[in-house]
């Protein structure tokens, strides 16, 4: 008796295209998981290094200003994109300055200051002779106008609003320092952030 056998029957031609179909379906799903992951993964990273340089310059700001007193700062928060000035001790070697009974000898203004149209944060020094009374005054907000006019040291390149203003409400002298920047990303995003920062600042004769 002979025992016939069939031979094992091959993939037909729609059987493979519906294979090739499917492989490269399974290919696209993953490829567009890794491309999304990692889009998620530099959006989360420059949020949280633009998040960091907020805070660095937010706490150097804040480092300087609380060495003045709420009646020495001009708020210039109509200029521009925000500008504020406030009167300093510190000479040109920053080194604070000190009358025989221990007050503070003021120096200088010191600005910080977005030009309009820009997103640049600026810092510039004005020195002036405060041995007169009659000068111990902050800046007007005409005369702080006039100095914001694009001199100064880069802060930062992502500003969207600076200002500083005295808190009224608070039982200490204090202001409350707020920064705004943006950011875009590789892709084309647009990442806003804002901080605000109360700064109790030291209770000084205004002498």
């Amino acid at each position: 008796m002979v025992i016939r056998t069939r031979a094992p029957r091959g993939l037909t031609l729609v059987e493979l295209l519906i294979t090739f179909v499917m492989l490269l379906f399974l290919v696209g799903v993953m490829t567009l998981m890794t491309v999304r992951s990692k889009t998620v993964f530099q959006g989360a990273a420059a949020h949280s290094a633009a998040r960091q340089d907020l805070q660095t310059v937010l706490m150097k700001i804040a480092q300087e200003v609380k060495s003045t007193h709420k009646a020495l700062i001009t708020d210039g928060s109509a200029i521009g994109k925000g500008a504020f000035s406030f009167m300093a001790a510190t000479d040109s070697n920053g080194r604070f300055i000190t009358a025989a009974g221990g007050s503070l000898v003021w120096q200088k203004y010191v600005i910080y200051y977005i030009p309009a149209g820009t997103t640049t944060l600026l810092r510039r020094e004005v020195y002036r002779d405060f041995t007169d009374p009659a000068t111990n005054i902050p800046l007007t907000a005409s005369e702080l106008a006039t100095l914001c006019n694009g001199t100064g040291t880069t802060v930062m390149k992502t500003a969207q609003k600076v200002s500083l203003t005295p808190d009224s409400n608070a039982t200490m002298s204090a202001a409350i320092l707020h920064l705004q920047t943006e950011t875009v990303n590789q892709h084309g995003k647009r990442d806003t952030q804002s901080a605000d920062l109360t700064v109790l600042l030291y209770n000084l004769k205004r002498k």
